[in-house]
C-alpha cells in the first residue's frame, strides 16, 4: 500500500502543473433558442478540462450549486425560489468564469436550460456543442489560482 502523503503530494503536484498553464474564460450561451416569452428558471451545465473559479453575478432569488470535481469536471445547477427570479437568456450570458487547462475549443460543455411561460410548463432545452460559446483566452493572474475567487 503507498503512503497517503506520497499520494496527495503526488495529486498536488499534478493539480499545481495543470493549472500553471490554465487559462480563465467566460460561458457565453447566445446560441440557446429560449421560446419567444419565456424565461429561464433552471439550468443544470456541466463543463469538462475545466472548473468554475468564479460567479459575475448570482441572480437574486436564486439557488445555485457549484460543484468542482478534482478531475477538472464542474457541475453548476440553479433553480428560481420564486417565480419573479427567472432570468432572461442575457442573465445567463458571461454568469460563469471558469479555468481550464484546454484551449477553449477543447472545453466540452452540456447540459441543459430550463424555461417556462406561465411557471406550470417547463421547457428543457438541451445544450448542443453550437450554444454555448467558451470566450477570452487571457493567462491566469495570480488572484485566478484555483480555489481563489475573482
Amino acid at each position: 500500500m503507498k503512503n497517503p502523503l506520497f499520494v496527495a503530494a503526488c495529486l498536488m503536484t499534478a493539480i499545481a502543473c495543470s493549472a500553471a498553464h490554465a487559462a480563465e474564460y467566460s460561458l457565453d450561451f447566445s446560441g440557446v433558442r429560449v421560446p419567444a416569452g419565456e424565461r429561464i428558471v433552471g439550468f443544470d451545465i456541466t463543463a469538462k478540462s475545466a472548473y468554475v473559479s468564479s460567479m459575475q453575478t448570482i441572480p437574486n432569488g436564486w439557488d445555485i450549486t457549484v460543484d468542482n470535481e478534482p478531475s477538472w469536471i464542474a457541475n453548476v445547477r440553479g433553480s428560481i425560489l420564486v417565480g419573479a427570479a427567472a432570468i432572461d437568456l442575457a442573465s445567463l450570458n458571461k454568469m460563469f468564469r471558469i479555468i481550464s487547462d484546454k484551449a477553449s475549443g477543447d472545453v466540452g460543455v452540456s447540459g441543459e436550460v430550463i424555461t417556462t411561460l406561465d411557471f406550470e410548463h417547463e421547457h428543457h432545452i438541451a445544450l448542443k456543442p453550437a450554444d454555448v460559446r467558451v470566450l477570452g483566452d487571457s493567462p491566469m493572474s495570480s488572484r485566478g489560482r484555483q480555489g481563489g475567487s475573482n
